[in-house]
């Protein structure tokens, strides 16, 4: 690939392939298609494009071989993306309280779900790295970023922030259909933020929580990673003071502080926030 070509890649991967999410989505509810088993198979499919993107597009060769983490990464896959967030696809309804605004158009919908659940995720990211940070470390114990990161994470918290951030706007009344646009293009985004792919998002850094500030909260420093907690926007770590964007190159050494001795195999991933208290970082 030309240096131009690779350069007009990285500026546009992330969003055209999040848009492309988006659309997608909408169409099958527009058609009145399955959404559930339709949104799986679109999983399969962007997962693939990315994991041809770190082939062709890599940002670290760092990162392109494993680390042992592939068998406990796929287990996490098949149950914290899998199972545990799918449930926004699964039309859970609990009673609403009809006090979502009703008349604004579908773009409006969106625009106010995705400020409204990045807000709520904003705040339960900032209790992962506080009071919930045993529940979190299993998240941040990835000794590099490639594509299954995204999902590993301790079913445990992505219960917390289903609870915290979804539930609340279903309480309030916000149309599932803008729900399950917004979780469909939001997934994708998260499976290029956790990437190992060359993304360069110029003064969009300023707008969205892409890969490159996302790196530096994956950094062993804790003056760098607690930073840029935002799911999907980066707005709300400007509003509050939590954006860091260095100049230099970013960490490629990542994963717990002293965490050499955290278990890697699955299992004792779910059962280590139960046996251990605080952060060890």
């Amino acid at each position: 690939m030309s240096p131009n070509g690779r350069a007009l890649l990285a500026r546009t991967v992330l969003p055209a392939l999040v848009v492309s999410a988006g659309v997608g989505a909408w169409l099958l509810l527009r058609l009145g298609l399955p959404v559930l088993p339709l949104l799986a198979g679109g999983g399969v499919f962007y997962g693939a494009v990315v994991l041809a993107l770190e082939r062709w597009l890599p940002f670290a060769k760092e990162w392109q071989g494993s680390k042992g983490d592939v068998a406990t990464d796929l287990a996490h896959l098949a149950i914290t993306g899998g199972l545990v967030e799918a449930a926004p696809a699964l039309g859970l309804s609990p009673a609403s309280l009809s006090l979502w605004p009703a008349r604004p158009p579908l773009f409006a919908q969106l625009v106010l779900v995705l400020l409204a659940t990045d807000f709520l995720n904003y705040w339960v990211h900032r209790l992962m790295h506080g009071p919930l940070w045993r529940f979190h470390a299993v998240h941040h114990s990835a000794r590099r970023l490639y594509w299954m990161n995204s999902w590993r994470v301790h079913p445990m918290e992505a219960l917390i922030y289903f609870a915290l951030s979804v539930v609340p706007l279903l309480l309030l009344g916000a149309p599932e259909s803008a729900l399950t646009i917004v979780w469909a293009f939001t997934t994708v985004f998260r499976l290029l933020q956790h990437s190992n792919v060359e993304v360069r998002l110029g003064p969009l850094n300023w707008i969205l929580s892409g890969p490159e500030p996302h790196r530096w909260h994956h950094s062993q420093v804790l003056a760098e990673s607690e930073a840029n907690y935002g799911s999907f926007l980066l707005v709300w770590d400007v509003l509050f003071g939590t954006r860091k964007l260095p100049a230099r190159p970013p960490p490629l050494e990542l994963g717990l502080a002293g965490g050499a001795g955290y278990p890697t195999t699955y299992g004792a991933q779910l059962a280590e926030p139960f046996r251990k208290q605080g952060r060890s970082t």
